[in-house]
C-alpha cells in the first residue's frame, strides 16, 4: 500500500510541474461599443499588477483585446467599469475576469457596451447576453 502512495505521490508531482511549465496560451478581455453612432464608450479596466487606464471607444472602432496571462498559485482578476451618456453619467462597474484556483488557459471574455446594458460572451461567434444595466451616477 506504502508504494501505492508513493507511486500515486510522484504521478501527482509529475503532472504538477508539467503544468507549471507548458506554455499556456494567454486569456484576454474584448472591449467593443455597440452603443450607436456619435456615442463614446469609456473604459477603465485594471488587475492587482496592471491598470489599462481610462480609455474611449467609439461606434465602429476596432475592438480592443487586452491579453494577459495567470499566475500560479493565485487568482487572476480584472475589474472594469464603463460609462456612456452626455457626460458619462451612466456607468456599470463589474469584474470582468475572475480566474479558478488552477491555471486557465485561452480563456476570453468579450464585453459589449450597448444602450440598454452591459453584455458578455465568453466564445468566439457566440452572440453575447445581458449582464448588466446602467448605473445613473450624478
Amino acid at each position: 500500500m506504502n508504494h501505492l502512495i508513493a507511486y500515486m505521490l510522484v504521478i501527482t508531482m509529475c503532472f504538477a510541474l508539467n503544468e507549471a511549465f507548458i506554455k499556456c496560451p494567454d486569456n484576454y478581455i474584448e472591449i467593443r461599443n455597440e452603443l450607436g453612432p456619435g456615442r463614446a464608450l469609456q473604459y477603465h479596466c485594471r488587475s492587482k499588477d496592471n491598470d489599462l487606464g481610462v480609455k474611449y471607444i467609439q461606434q465602429g472602432d476596432p475592438l480592443k483585446r487586452y491579453h494577459f496571462g495567470e499566475k500560479i498559485g493565485s487568482r487572476t482578476l480584472w475589474r472594469c467599469v464603463f460609462k456612456q451618456g452626455l457626460w458619462m453619467q451612466y456607468s456599470a462597474d463589474f469584474v470582468a475576469y475572475r480566474g479558478g484556483n488552477a491555471r486557465r488557459c485561452a480563456q476570453e471574455r468579450q464585453w459589449v457596451g450597448r444602450v440598454d446594458g452591459v453584455y458578455l460572451s465568453r466564445e468566439q461567434g457566440i452572440p453575447p447576453v445581458f449582464r448588466f444595466r446602467w448605473n445613473k451616477t450624478n
